[in-house]
């Protein structure tokens, strides 16, 4: 199973073929919810935490990966039996994602 070690920042509003997002790690997603004071949420659908905030008066709305939708990966590698997981961006450290994973494996 592959997952995700980035998040997406997006402008608003969303333009098909127009609007671009910009990549942010997993930390940072933290940093901008807590700077722009926006209360971060949990998608059970998507399994995904988001925010949202504006800056410069221009709304945006930032998806990212955190504990909740790491720990659903985890046990979704656990019910199919799978052999393991790759990272996407694995050179964006954070921290909570690896004590999860040793933890959940028993590594270390």
């Amino acid at each position: 199973m592959d997952i995700p070690n980035y998040g997406y920042d997006w402008p608003l509003p969303f333009v098909r073929g127009e609007t671009v997002a910009t990549t942010i790690g997993n930390v940072e997603a933290v940093q901008i919810a807590i700077q722009n004071h926006s209360e971060i949420r949990y998608d059970a659908r998507a399994q995904f935490s988001y925010f949202q905030y504006t800056r410069d008066g221009i709304a945006h709305e930032v998806w990212f990966e955190d504990v909740r939708s790491i720990q659903k990966k985890v046990d979704l590698i656990k019910e199919f039996g799978l052999r393991g997981a790759g990272y996407w961006q694995i050179m964006r450290w954070w921290r909570a994602n690896w004590v999860l994973m040793a933890e959940a494996f028993q590594i270390l």
